[in-house]
């Protein structure tokens, strides 16, 4: 690298300099500089930490070590990853989820069934789980172009395949739920 490179909104944030010309964040307005032997990054209460990386100079040379070790990593840390993955998606289908719950109890009054609002939340929240769970398979091997997303919410998208899906396993299980109460009265 010959020169340094920054990162800027309006005042540079970041500044990556291997090449030596700038060697501390004293006099600079940036928040972190990344050298070829060091880091440092300025904290709120504006004392500067730094971190030393000359330790690590030569992971090129110990790459299967390191490829193998992130390879283990990743294998390990996939079921916590997934999971808050759901939990991240069941806040943002929340939203959408309370929706439904009052439009699904709307329609079975409309259809003149007897159903109990409990029994249309138990429903509404099965039926998320499928939704949720399509979205979560569709991030992780990155399907979702097949999935036709739509945008939703502040820039995040909702999959039509698993909004269909919703609806669907909503229909059917309030279908089967009036079923059930109608048979137990």
């Amino acid at each position: 690298m010959t020169a340094p490179i920054f990162f800027t909104d309006s005042q540079p944030l970041i500044i990556i300099d291997t090449s030596g010309t700038i060697t501390s964040l004293e006099n600079l307005p940036a928040k972190i500089l990344i050298t070829d032997k060091k880091i440092q990054f300025r904290s709120s209460l504006a004392s500067i930490y730094e971190a030393d990386i000359s330790g690590y100079s030569n992971v090129i040379q110990h790459r299967v070590e390191i490829k193998r070790f992130l390879i283990y990593l990743i294998i390990v840390a996939l079921p916590t990853i997934l999971f808050i993955l759901y939990l991240l998606l069941t806040i943002k289908y929340l939203i959408l989820i309370l929706l439904a719950i009052p439009i699904a109890f709307a329609i079975t009054r409309a259809f003149r069934s007897n159903i109990m609002f409990r029994s249309v939340i138990r429903v509404v929240f099965y039926a998320s789980a499928v939704m949720i769970t399509l979205d979560v398979l569709t991030m992780t091997f990155g399907i979702g172009k097949y999935f036709y997303a739509i945008p939703f919410i502040l820039g995040l998208d909702l999959y039509i395949v698993s909004l269909l899906a919703f609806i669907v396993y909503i229909s059917i299980g309030i279908v089967l739920v009036a079923a059930r109460e109608r048979y137990d009265s």
